[in-house]
């Protein structure tokens, strides 16, 4: 807190979250999932408009209500941005459903100009080369979007507003077998993640020998085209697999 009352009184003045009476007028479906967001918003102390906002967090990483009035609940009794943003990085609210199988990809809600420029960031900030990216993920800016901020959201770990929001231009996708745009998300799912070297090297980082088996048998598959004929080779691979994709 400032040093006196008169100070006290100086910031709130100039504070963006402070409107006159009558005139705190906004939309909690369009304010940003941050923490000057849910600064605006818990100043109001509306439950029904927190839960919106609250909502709108799960969705982003990729959730489900399930049960209303848990959600009223915890809107009731949040106090803090970083309660609301475990939601996504935890993903074990009990009155909501994640799936199992996820990654950070562009929005196509999204403005394509904003959509760049996420792009851009995630490849600032990424250890990976974004020329790299597979001459089949080049063609448009979702797909090569897809392609860096899922390889980002992999690196960084599981926040998604943290690691997957870029403003709005990202969020994260279940994902499924039949989901569209495989070959350019990067993922910790050994049957959908791209047969890149990223995906080889999310597998690695796991260091679980079961999914680097799946992996595998999607490689001598689809980029081999042939077939595993002794799964105890297999196994040794994969417990002990090369640095690279292409070893």
């Amino acid at each position: 807190p400032p040093a006196s009352l008169h100070d006290l009184e100086s910031v709130l003045r100039n504070a963006s979250w402070v409107c006159e009476a009558g005139e705190c007028d906004f939309d909690p479906a369009e304010l940003p999932l941050t923490a000057d967001g849910f600064v605006e918003l818990f100043a109001v102390r509306d439950t029904a408009e927190m839960s919106i906002f609250v909502e709108r967090v799960v969705r982003h990483a990729g959730g489900e209500i399930v049960d209303e009035a848990g959600l009223q609940a915890f809107a009731a009794s949040v106090v803090s941005f970083d309660a609301i943003r475990a939601l996504g990085a935890d993903r074990n609210a009990a009155w909501a459903t994640f799936a199992p199988s996820f990654a950070c990809i562009a929005d196509r809600a999204a403005d394509p100009a904003d959509v760049g420029r996420a792009f851009d960031q995630a490849c600032a900030e990424t250890s990976f080369n974004c020329e790299d990216i597979p001459a089949q993920c080049q063609g448009d800016v979702w797909s090569q979007a897809d392609y860096a901020l899922s390889v980002y959201f992999g690196e960084q770990g599981a926040d998604p507003l943290t690691s997957c929001y870029y403003d709005g231009a990202g969020l994260i996708a279940a994902l499924t077998n039949e989901s569209a745009g495989l070959a350019c998300i990067v993922s910790q799912d050994p049957t959908t993640t791209a047969l890149t070297e990223e995906g080889f090297q999310s597998m690695v980082r796991l260091e679980d020998p079961a999914k680097m088996e799946v992996f595998v048998r999607r490689v001598v598959r689809d980029v081999l085209s042939a077939e595993v004929s002794e799964t105890q080779a297999l196994g040794e691979l994969a417990a002990a697999p090369p640095a690279s994709l292409h070893d």
